[in-house]
């Protein structure tokens, strides 16, 4: 129930104290926006952003201000606004798409591993976790942030042809 369009009286109560906050989680994050959403201007798209991590924190106001300044935090540390421009190495390519929407009208995205150089992919971490992230930024992008649109996505892994024991060859 805790969606922009479904907001009863407690939820609207909770989201106007969150929302309070954020002049000082922007402070102590060290940016005012997320996903192209500007979190200090109080609209639908800021509100719908907050309530994403009142949701992720059960709505616990204290622990979903600690999660958003963790995550602006991190989103300024791995320059992620910036990876979506970036090109991905060739063994990164070709094998995740966000294509259509699921039954519910969420953007889809499908990963297939079994095509995979799973000794490239696989073999350097930080660079596979920077390839997950532009893949996820990319599919984020795709979400409107306006009341009662999907606020999040369908994921589909498809291990067709991933040996049951993978291991890269280290």
């Amino acid at each position: 129930r805790c969606y922009l369009h479904l907001l009863g009286p407690a939820e609207t109560a909770l989201l106007t104290k969150f929302r309070a906050e954020v002049p000082a989680i922007v402070a102590a994050g060290g940016r005012s926006s997320i996903w192209g959403v500007e979190l200090t201007c109080g609209d639908d798209r800021s509100d719908i952003v907050l309530l994403k991590f009142l949701r992720a924190a059960d709505l616990d106001i204290a622990f979903a201000n600690e999660r958003l300044v963790s995550t602006l935090r991190f989103r300024v540390e791995q320059g992620l606004d910036e990876l979506r421009g970036q090109a991905l190495e060739d063994y990164f390519q070709g094998h995740d798409f966000v294509q259509g929407a699921d039954a519910e009208g969420r953007p889809v995205m499908i990963s297939r591993y079994g095509q995979m150089d799973n000794d490239k992919v696989f073999g350097n971490t930080d660079a596979f976790l920077r390839y997950r992230m532009r893949i996820m930024e990319d599919a984020v992008a795709q979400l409107q942030f306006t009341r009662g649109a999907p606020e999040d996505l369908c994921q589909v892994h498809d291990y067709s042809g991933v040996p049951l024991l993978f291991k890269t060859g280290e």
